[in-house]
């Protein structure tokens, strides 16, 4: 995923919009203020994306969510695949409790597994 680094570390750049660095009047985006703001290889890759037809409101979108939002259910896979750990991992995890809470053990290690 590209996230573009500022050229400098300041509010200014926290507080920015999409829109502030679009001029829509000649419908391009402003490259004084692009070239500006981040280093030349992310400028670069800015400038290149295209701009929409018609103007919108810049909106937060969550990309690994097909309808942009974000869920503690989302967030956790995002994590996961982050941490380079398949889906299934869980359901291992939860075959081998299973196999362990299947044995016949003491109670009091029972216990002792249980607070593992």
């Amino acid at each position: 995923m590209f996230k573009p680094r500022p050229r400098i570390e300041s509010n200014q750049v926290e507080d920015l919009r999409v829109n502030d660095l679009i001029n829509f009047e000649s419908k391009t985006w402003r490259h004084d203020v692009i070239d500006g703001l981040f280093l030349e290889a992310d400028s670069c890759k800015i400038q290149c994306l295209p701009l929409p037809i018609t103007p919108r409101r810049d909106s937060l979108i969550w990309n690994a969510d097909r309808m942009g939002r974000f869920s503690v259910r989302s967030g956790y896979y995002v994590a996961r695949k982050l941490l380079g750990r398949e889906g299934n991992v869980g359901e291992e995890q939860a075959k081998c409790w299973k196999a362990i809470w299947g044995r016949r053990f003491t109670r009091k290690l029972n216990f002792s597994c249980g607070d593992w």
